[in-house]
């Protein structure tokens, strides 16, 4: 199953329930313009930091897909559709 998430089209990151990343995909790496080993270990908010209008899902264990405009550390923003489930 890992072979297959890494060769997603889509940027995958997963974090724990501590919000510190556990898996990032190469094309995850590429949109948050980050190596992947400085990604890995690191708390979810140091590097991936999205801007929407209302609410996240996510918060409380719900669930549910956000558009919104993720800003990476070097300031470029892009936008972005999220899914997240608890």
């Amino acid at each position: 199953m890992t072979m297959s998430l890494e060769t997603l089209e889509e940027g995958l990151l997963t974090a724990d329930t501590e919000n510190v990343v556990q898996f990032v995909n190469p094309m995850g790496a590429t949109l948050l313009g980050l190596d992947r080993k400085r990604i890995l270990g690191q708390p979810l908010a140091a590097v991936y930091r999205l801007v929407c209008d209302f609410p996240q899902p996510g918060h409380n264990g719900i669930s549910g897909r956000v558009e919104g405009m993720l800003t990476r550390g070097d300031g470029v923003s892009l936008p972005v559709e999220q899914t997240l489930t608890p």
